[in-house]
């Protein structure tokens, strides 16, 4: 069963990081994490990973993991409905995209340009 090979998956990557392993390492076993709760749709646990890889990032983290950082965060605001601050990210990380593990370049700026057409389309009333 899926379900319970994520969460083998899961366990396994939170072991690892409580290895003592170098915020580096804990920001990518994060994004391991990040996109097994981004298959599942699970918005909380999204929210907090994505939570505690600010904070990885702040106590360290490099320039790519702070770019990749940007569209983890930016699929979530779309998850959300927050499309403000997802084209906002989006738009961030197109000249230094490195997250094709979650989605393709192209799909990126789709994302984006339609996340602004969004932004940009009169309110009907």
């Amino acid at each position: 069963d899926q379900h319970k090979m994520y969460d083998q998956a899961i366990e396994t990557y939170n072991k690892a990081m409580e290895k003592g392993v170098s915020i580096s390492k804990r920001m990518e076993i994060l994004f391991y994490i990040l996109r097994i709760h981004i298959e599942r749709k699970e918005v909380a646990a999204i929210k907090e990973k994505l939570d505690l890889q600010k904070r990885l990032q702040e106590e360290g983290g490099d320039w790519e993991k702070k770019n990749k950082l940007k569209v983890y965060e930016g699929v979530y605001c779309l998850m959300i409905r927050d499309i403000k601050t997802a084209a906002t990210l989006f738009l961030d990380s197109i000249a230094t995209f490195t997250s094709t593990e979650l989605i393709s370049f192209n799909d990126l700026v789709l994302y984006t340009a339609v996340s602004y057409t969004h932004l940009t389309l009169p309110t009907i009333y």
